[in-house]
Order: structure tokens, then sequence, then C-alpha cells
């Protein structure tokens, strides 16, 4: 069935005109297989829940008891009684606390995995923009130096420069398309990886979006865990309130049973029986639900303290990242926005008067396209810690 679900919406893909961020989450939330796999895992694991929280059944009996008395009298007796078992310990209790707290784990794995499987597709996404931007800077360069190129031909041909000329900018030319290749091969790579991770046709996979970094996210409030930290604190309260349920245990299991008894001998008589048992708490006196409480709250306290440790790290680190790579992306298109297009102005005009060598004019065109490319390097450094910092705060969960 999910082979079906994910072949019917790769269909549905198909047709679609762009994705955009609102649908990389969107489809990474609800197709993602180990995001299904996950969610499945925690309704397993609420199953459990059921059988722990059933009372026992109660069962019915039927006995007779002849005794033969001579040639034409028998001694019947039989009996029909009900037997309840009646709970007094907190046996059952500490059980449905244990189930409850597998439960919380599961979902608490669960938010883990979406938020991971949301950020590794919008990394993915922004990856495959990036690309997509780096081949067109290629494709500016080899235009620019095309340009150049007919320039230098002209000049050529009129006798005002030498072959040299003609040859390294030719050179400098077939140098920019091969890595103009190199980055369309690469946007195919990132487009084609991102349909896989999405589950689409990458034929049909257009991308809506750019690299623009909003301002930080808000943390949360103190009291409003993400998701992941809130499922693991459940575990924990839960095991802890299987142990104090444990506690009582130890009581023995008590069952009642009362009936009909219809004695047959010369005439009928009717009459009732009714009885109580205890079980004698020797062997198993609930130590054993004890000590699975008391190992799953240390279990699930580490691993929120754990957990904790983890986004409180990631967070700092993005945090940091996000605020670095836009301040150096503010100060360096500051720094080099009006400089390039100097030098691209000065170096072009120029070298049409004859002022300046060939060396010069690949020069400014190399500076041209190496700004650009940096400036792409800093806006996606700049999202893909604004991605950390919103998966490190919850948001994809």
């Amino acid at each position: 069935m999910l082979a079906l679900a994910l072949v019917h919406a790769a269909a549905t893909d198909a047709r679609a005109e762009s994705v955009g961020e609102a649908d990389v989450i969107r489809i990474a939330k609800t197709r993602d297989p180990i995001v299904l796999a996950a969610r499945e895992g925690a309704s397993a694991a609420q199953t459990g829940e059921l059988g722990a929280g059933l009372y026992p059944n109660p069962s019915a009996s039927w006995e007779r008891e002849a005794t033969p008395g001579g040639p034409s009298v028998r001694d019947i007796q039989d009996s029909i009684f009900l037997t309840v078992p009646v709970e007094l310990g907190g046996r059952r209790s500490a059980q449905k606390a244990l189930a409850r707290s597998g439960t919380s784990e599961a979902r608490a794995h669960a938010a883990r995995t979406q938020g991971e499987a949301v950020a590794a597709s919008l990394r993915l996404f922004y990856d495959a923009l990036a690309a997509d931007r780096d081949a067109r800077i290629a494709q500016e360069s080899v235009t620019r130096l095309d340009e150049a190129g007919r320039v230098v031909r002209r000049r050529h041909e009129e006798g005002t420069i030498s072959g040299y000329e003609r040859a390294r900018l030719e050179l400098e030319t077939e140098l920019a398309r091969s890595r103009l290749r190199a980055a369309e091969a690469e946007a195919r790579t990132a487009r084609a990886t991102l349909a896989a991770m999405l589950g689409v046709q990458p034929g049909s996979l257009e991308l809506r979006g750019d690299l623009t970094t909003a301002d930080p996210p808000t943390k949360r409030a103190p009291g409003q865990a993400r998701p992941w930290i809130h499922h693991l604190r459940a575990s924990e309260t839960e095991a802890r309130e299987a142990g104090e349920s444990a506690g009582s245990a130890w009581i023995p299991a008590l069952s009642l049973s009362g009936g009909l008894r219809i004695a047959t001998t010369t005439e009928t008589r009717y009459g009732y029986v009714a009885g109580a048992s205890l079980s004698i708490p020797a062997f198993s006196r609930g130590q054993e639900l004890r000590a699975e409480s008391h190992a799953r709250q240390r279990v699930a306290a580490a691993e929120t303290l754990a957990a904790e440790r983890v986004i409180h790290v990631e967070e700092v680190r993005a945090s940091e990242e996000f605020a670095a790579a836009r301040a150096e992306m503010a100060r360096f298109g500051e720094a080099t926005g009006e400089r390039v297009k100097l030098l691209e102005r000065a170096v072009e005009s120029g070298y049409r008067e004859g002022d300046r060598s060939i060396v010069e004019l690949v020069d400014a065109q190399r500076a041209r396209t190496d700004v650009d490319r940096r400036r792409l390097d800093l806006e996606l450094a700049a999202k893909r810690a604004e991605i950390r910092l919103r998966a490190a705060r919850g948001e994809f969960e």
C-alpha cells in the first residue's frame, strides 16, 4: 500500500509546476518512509497500553461429584460457580504506566526522526537552489568572456593585438565553459537527489524560492519544550509513576468465587458455594516491576539530559554561524559591490582603447565570478545555519 501511495504521489507531483519550502516540509512530513516507519513504531507501542490496562478475565466452572450408594441410589452434586479476580495491589497500574512510558519514548523518536527528515530535505532543497544559481553564475561568466572574445577577434583581425592575446582569451573561455558544464552537472545531481528524497520525478521538479534569510526564529518559552524533549520527559514521568505503583505490587492477588450447588439423592436440594483465594507472594513480589520502572526512569532521564545537551550545542553553533554569515554577507556586499562594477568598466574600456592588457581583462572577469560565488557561498552558509537553528528549536517536529 505504501508503494502504491508513493507511486500515486509521484504521479501527482509530476503535474506540479513548482516546489517551494512549504511543499518540501509537507512532503517530508507526510511521505518520507523513515518518518512513516517511526510513526508506525509509535502506534505499535501504543497498542501495548491496551493489553496492560485490561483486567483479568473472570472464569466460569462446573463440577460434578458422584458417589454410588447402592443398586438404585446415587449421590450427585453439581456445582456451577463464577470466579472473579480482584486487584488489590498496584501491579496493573504499574504495567499501564510502563506501557505509557514506552509509547512516549516511541513518540519522542518519531518527533526527532521527523525533524531530522524535514531538515535534511530542506538542506537538499536549498543546495539545489544554490547549484542552479552557481550554474547561472558560470553561464554569465561564459557570456562575458564571449563578448570580450568578439572584441579580441575584431582587434586581432585589425592587427592591433597579437595572436597570443586571442589564444589566451579563447583558452580562458574554454576553461569557463568547462566550469559551466561541471556546474550544470552539479545542479542536475542536486535536483535528482532532492527529487529522490521527496519521492517525485526529477524532470517535473521546478524549484521556487531563493536563499534569502529571515530574522532568527524566536526561542520557545521556558515551559514549552520541543516535542522531542516533551515526549522524553513524559516517558520519565510515566516510569516514575510505574515505580510508585509497583511499590504495592507485593499485595497478594485475590479471587472471589460464588455459585449454585445442586445435590441429588432421593430428592433434589439446592444450595450455594462461595469461596476466596489469595496468592502467596513467596517468589514474585513485584520486584521485577520495580526494577524495570527504575531502570526505565533512569534511561529516560539520561536520554532527556543528552537530548537537551545536543539541542543546546546545536542551537549555539547554528546561532553563531547564522549571525556570522549574515554579518559577513552585509560587509562583503558593501565592500565589493561598487568595486566590481568599477573594475569591470575600467578594464573593458581600457582594453578597447589599448590601455589594458589581456591579462588584466581576464583577471577582472575572474574577480567578478569569484565575488559572485563568494556571495553565493555566504548566502548558502547562512541558509543552512538558519535551517539548523529552526531544527534545534523544534520547528520541524
